[in-house]
């Protein structure tokens, strides 16, 4: 059972003799900190794929100074636009396979990855039509709601899962509009599983109504298309996905996937959340802020230190809102 190791609202001093405050980011040292006062005790392993140094040197530290039992590090290909990025990384998916197998004492057969396929496909779909509800006016789902959703999809059984969300969609659509209607707003960034903030922001009088996040859509957006070679589908799954900032070069796939979203859900706003000393976003937010600006949709960035400065947040966010509210004319 894969559970995503994520971060709380607490400070993370108990990692600082194995991650300085002045060079690693405050999510990486976070979910650290939360290993090291035993949150994660319950896993019987830990696995990590290759994306920025900050979380790998979490999952160095990790299996340093805790026992893990089984531990993996899955090799990602830095150049995923690169001719030999799908053969690179369906090796690797291939290595990972013979090390759980390994592992479990047990052979992994194209059934087991076969009902694995469909039920996260299931999944992405299901979530996908939860995120359609969010494209009315008011939406249906909250912005809270629809982390909670996605986040939850990523810490227990996907089956089970599944059929939360098949009931879920059932009371949504009988359901009359609860929020009333507000600037439209998506939040972009670094990962991002904070649902006090999201709520807050909410409550300062605006509606998320998107999002690009590998803790959000990013996770789901795109399914794995069944084929004879099962690893190599996968990985075709990974390399084709809204990518993020680490992997996106040389050509900038992201910003058009951004302005699709802002488009689609007519988003009237962004708001872009950084965390302290994270490098590949940081060398995004310029070019994403500039081509907002010239589609007049109007943006701010937000330091998410942990803990997060929500009254600095509030003044920055309705400063925001009502850009918005002068431009539209409307709420």
């Amino acid at each position: 059972l894969p559970v995503r190791v994520i971060s709380d609202r607490q400070p993370a001093s108990v990692s600082d003799m194995h991650m300085s405050a002045q060079k690693w980011c405050p999510f990486s040292r976070a979910c650290l900190s939360e290993a090291l006062e035993g949150d994660y005790d319950y896993l019987d392993g830990i696995a990590v794929a290759a994306c920025c140094f900050h979380n790998l040197q979490t999952f160095g530290s990790w299996r340093k100074g805790l026992s893990t039992g089984y531990s993996h590090y899955l090799y990602v290909p830095a150049h995923l636009q690169g001719a030999n990025a799908r053969s690179c990384l369906a090796a690797e998916l291939g290595n990972l396979k013979q090390s759980l197998e390994s592992w479990i004492g047990r052979s992994i057969s194209n059934n087991d990855l076969d009902r694995s396929i469909s039920a996260y496909n299931e999944n992405r779909r299901l979530l996908h039509s939860i995120y359609e509800l969010r494209k009315q006016e008011p939406p249906l789902v909250s912005g809270p709601e629809a982390m909670e959703m996605v986040l939850s999809s990523q810490l227990m059984d996907k089956e089970e899962h599944n059929a939360l969300l098949r009931e879920a969609l059932k009371t949504l659509a009988a359901q009359e509009p609860r929020l009333k209607a507000a600037p439209r707003l998506m939040v972009v960034g670094s990962g991002a599983n904070d649902l006090e903030l999201v709520g807050a922001i909410e409550s300062w009088g605006g509606n998320i109504v998107a999002d690009d996040h590998c803790i959000g859509s990013r996770y789901f957006w795109n399914e794995v298309k069944p084929g004879e070679d099962r690893l190599a589908a996968i990985a075709d799954r990974y390399i084709q996905r809204p990518p993020c900032p680490s992997k996106d070069f040389p050509k900038r796939n992201r910003l058009s996937h951004l302005l699709d979203l802002v488009d689609t859900y007519n988003v009237q706003g962004v708001i872009l959340l950084l965390q302290n000393r994270c490098e590949p976003h940081s060398y995004d937010i310029p070019v994403i802020e500039s081509k907002l600006g010239e589609m007049n949709i109007p943006s701010i960035v937000l330091d998410i230190s942990t803990p997060p400065a929500l009254g600095q947040m509030q003044n920055r966010v309705e400063s925001l809102l009502d850009i918005i509210r002068d431009q539209i004319g409307d709420y």
